[in-house]
């Protein structure tokens, strides 16, 4: 089952009829989302971008917001605005603020050692 790329796995729940919650146009587009952040390459295998996404609790978009901050040395900023839209505002306390940082510094760790 690991082997299996992600949008495979979602195109056969798609065909197999398990897809009683969500249509199948909805399940495409988020496919579609999902390679247009990078997420995905073009045969559907979860990409570096993907996989990194993927360890964030978050929306997609989101975390590719978040991961891009980096590159514009914007990340204090940008964990503060994934803060209050990852959630209602009874959700967004210091210790999501604090989840965040220390995201922020794996990331930082993890960008810099590669």
């Amino acid at each position: 089952m690991n082997n299996i790329p992600k949008s495979k796995l979602v195109l056969t729940v798609i065909n197999c009829g398990f897809n009683r919650f969500a249509a199948p146009e909805t399940l495409m587009r988020a496919l579609e989302l999902l390679n247009y952040l990078g997420a995905l390459d073009d045969d559907g295998n979860l990409t570096d971008v993907g996989s990194v996404m993927a360890e964030f609790p978050l929306d997609p978009q989101l975390a590719k917001m978040l991961i891009k901050s980096c590159s514009f040395n914007c990340s204090n900023e940008i964990l503060s605005i994934t803060a209050m839209l990852s959630g209602t505002l009874a959700q967004v306390d210091d210790l999501n603020y604090l989840f965040l940082m220390g995201m922020k510094k794996w990331w930082n760790t993890f960008l810099f050692s590669l």
